[in-house]
This record gives structure tokens, C-alpha cells and sequence, in this order.
């Protein structure tokens, strides 16, 4: 029988599976996300991972709202300022996508 993970273990053992399911099944990997959420709810992975997912399906108003969670967690992380300035870009907020993409450039 296999011991059981700690709780980051699990985390960190869920993210590597998510990361390397992606490219293979973004649905798995959503699910994967959902889990390491349901656990950690600010792991900025696991946001950024629904993110991408909802961006590639054009869904801009979800990659908006896990970008936006994932920048209160960390809002000095100029990557999340850049994915965020560009899916507000795409949802058709030009003065925050704006906003945002200056901030990535002021944190790089």
C-alpha cells in the first residue's frame, strides 16, 4: 500500500501532473487545477493553468477573473500583470489592459 501525502506533498504531486498533462488534455488538466484549488486556493499555478486553458477557448472573461485572483495573491509578478493586460486586450478593456502591461514592464 502506498503512503499517504501530506497535504503540500499532494499539492506538488497534483501540479506536476497538471503541467504535464497540458499540452496532452487541457480537460484533465483543468481538473487537476480545480483540485489543487479546492486544496490551496491561492496557488497562482494552478490559476494561471485555468487562465491559459479559458484564453485558448476564448474565453476572456474567465482568463480575466483567475488572472485578476491569481495578481491578489502575488501582485508583484510581473508575468500575471502581462497575461492579464493581454486577455483584458482581447475582452475589450483597453485602459486596464493598458495599465496592466505597464505595470509588467515597471516590475521587470
Amino acid at each position: 500500500m502506498r503512503p499517504l501525502l501530506s497535504e503540500p506533498e499532494l499539492i506538488k504531486t497534483l501540479w506536476a501532473q497538471a503541467i504535464a498533462m497540458e499540452r496532452i488534455d487541457s480537460k484533465r488538466s483543468r481538473e487537476i487545477a480545480i483540485k489543487i484549488l479546492a486544496q490551496d486556493e491561492s496557488h497562482i499555478g494552478a490559476l494561471s493553468l485555468l487562465a491559459r486553458i479559458a484564453f485558448a477557448m476564448r474565453n476572456y472573461s474567465d482568463a480575466v477573473e483567475l488572472l485578476s485572483r491569481a495578481i491578489s495573491f502575488d501582485p508583484l509578478n510581473g508575468n500575471l500583470h502581462r497575461s492579464l493586460g493581454i486577455a483584458l486586450l482581447e475582452y475589450g478593456s483597453l485602459n486596464e489592459s493598458i495599465k496592466h502591461l505597464k505595470i509588467a514592464l515597471s516590475l521587470d
